[in-house]
């Protein structure tokens, strides 16, 4: 890390975790959050629409939009759904 310039990362607590660790200077790191592009994922959008267009009219659904990856918890996402479905029958 002596010889890097810069380094991107996408928020500030893994900045506050890297300088703990004393390997890299603080000011060679740069916060940039990670976009969303709002016309594909618009909050405006018609829900009744979207939910004709996938087949989930009278369904109940759940939008997960994020990375797959432990720290994020889908796990139990994933598990609360098969409670949900198979032990309570929703």
């Amino acid at each position: 890390m002596k010889r890097v310039r810069k380094v991107v990362i996408l928020t500030e607590s893994v900045r506050s975790e890297l300088v703990a660790t004393g390997r890299i200077e603080p000011e060679k790191l740069v916060v940039i959050p990670a976009g969303v592009n709002t016309i594909r994922f618009n909050p405006d959008i018609d829900i009744d629409n979207m939910k004709e267009k996938y087949g989930l009219t009278n369904k109940t659904t759940i939008l997960f939009a994020s990375t797959f990856i432990r720290l994020k918890g889908v796990e139990y996402l994933v598990k609360a759904a098969n409670i949900i479905v198979n032990e309570f029958s929703y």
